[in-house]
């Protein structure tokens, strides 16, 4: 069994080595790690579960929905044709309209299957160094259709086809695809240190676990595509950044536990060539493009939680609670041309601020729970998340994610 342990932590840790993490800071995706089940003395795990995710709506505010690609601001014909004439491009649009308001609603549909992987090492006494990563497919269409409340000349369906066939000529000229895309790799590299200690018989409490940690998220990731309407990026879309963060769950009597996670993280500025908005187009549809600074605001992670082990023969529960805060990013225009095009990049930068509160309902099973001498029993469990609006929700997809996945700890 010794030599068992020892080839299995050394083949985790030389998988471990070439992969790629799950992240907090991302508002499309609920990409949570979730609390693995504690065991006295045993302070080293490996996790990896599959998953799929799968969106339809963005949260605007919390009483309020709108399709996925409107995060960025309503799609208006009009507007836009007369942003790309401002680049010196030809206005597609026939004369008798270009003074109307065209908007479009626009639909969107995500769905993706992926697999994580976490693990973490402890290394003398109270360290532990960490990893943690997710794979993953997603594809997503975009749908467009015309306002129902605009005029009848409009809505007539001669006028929504011709309009439609314009639209489509117009993407082409921002060299846009605004159809059915897929994405596939990694997320951000996310590298941990971190220190821990337990106690048994401490203030009522029948064990105390608490760490803390300091993280390194390096920009590995699947980054948004200026080109493909409806891409997401797969982390932080190319920033790096860190984190610090407190872990700590409480035993209040025999398997039954409560416990929070708490964390900071900060993205580092980037500049890179992303569309621009003209004339208070989406930026998804910026109608020139060039070099942006973009310096990303701190996002704040509280999620407690409630566990029940051992309901029934290995059998328990577990409800976590998750809420994020990001605040605005601060947005710079970094092009040097003398003679570029303007650009308004307030709107856009308004959007970048988000909230979002999820509940994860988790069932899980200790095929060790119940032995006398435990070896490398394996917990497997099944997660659920699922969006919340009961507080303060803004600007965030409505995704929800279903995993499978198993624990070993040693």
């Amino acid at each position: 069994m010794t030599r068992c342990r020892a080839l299995i932590v050394f083949i985790l840790s030389c998988i471990t080595g070439t992969m790629y993490a799950m992240v907090y800071d991302n508002r499309y995706l609920p990409l949570f790690q979730l609390p693995y089940v504690t065991l006295t003395g045993c302070n080293s795990y490996f996790t990896t579960s599959a998953f799929v995710v799968s969106a339809g709506k963005f949260f605007e505010r919390a009483d309020k929905e709108i399709g996925l690609p409107e995060v960025w601001g309503t799609y208006d014909q009009a507007k836009l044709a007369y942003a790309i004439e401002t680049t010196g491009k030809p206005n597609l649009l026939l004369p008798k309209w270009r003074n109307d308001d065209l908007p479009w609603v626009m639909q969107g549909k995500m769905q993706g299957q992926g697999m994580t992987i976490s693990f973490q090492k402890a290394i003398a006494n109270h360290f532990i160094l960490g990893f943690n990563t997710f794979f993953m497919r997603l594809n997503a269409r975009t749908i467009f259709a015309f306002d129902s409340t605009l005029g009848n000349t409009i809505n007539e369906a001669g006028n929504r086809q011709e309009l439609d066939v314009i639209r489509r000529e117009m993407n082409n000229q921002l060299g846009l695809n605004a159809g059915y895309i897929s994405q596939a790799g990694f997320g951000d590299f996310d590298l941990y240190i971190g220190a821990y200690n337990e106690w048994e018989y401490v203030s009522k409490f029948k064990q105390i676990y608490t760490d803390f940690r300091f993280g390194v998220l390096a920009p590995m990731g699947v980054r948004q595509d200026m080109n493909l309407l409806g891409s997401i990026p797969f982390g932080g879309d190319g920033h790096w950044g860190i984190y610090v963060s407190n872990w700590s769950e409480f035993e209040v009597k025999e398997d039954w536990k409560v416990g929070f996670l708490l964390r900071v993280s900060r993205r580092f500025q980037r500049t890179s060539i992303s569309r621009m908005p003209v004339k208070g187009e989406p930026i998804t549809f910026g109608a020139t493009c060039g070099l942006l600074k973009v310096d990303p605001a701190p996002t704040v992670i509280f999620a407690p939680y409630i566990a029940f082990e051992n309901l029934r023969e290995g059998f328990g529960a577990r409800v976590v609670y998750t809420l994020r805060h990001h605040s605005k990013d601060y947005w710079c225009d970094a092009r040097k041309e003398p003679n570029a095009i303007p650009v308004d990049l307030t709107a856009a930068q308004d959007q970048t601020a988000w909230n979002s509160d999820y509940f994860t309902l988790e069932a899980f099973y200790d095929f060790g729970k119940i032995k006398i001498e435990r070896s490398l029993e394996p917990v497997l469990y099944l997660a659920w998340d699922v969006p919340s609006a009961m507080l303060a929700t803004k600007r965030v997809a409505k995704t929800q994610r279903i995993s499978l996945g198993i624990q070993l700890t040693f």
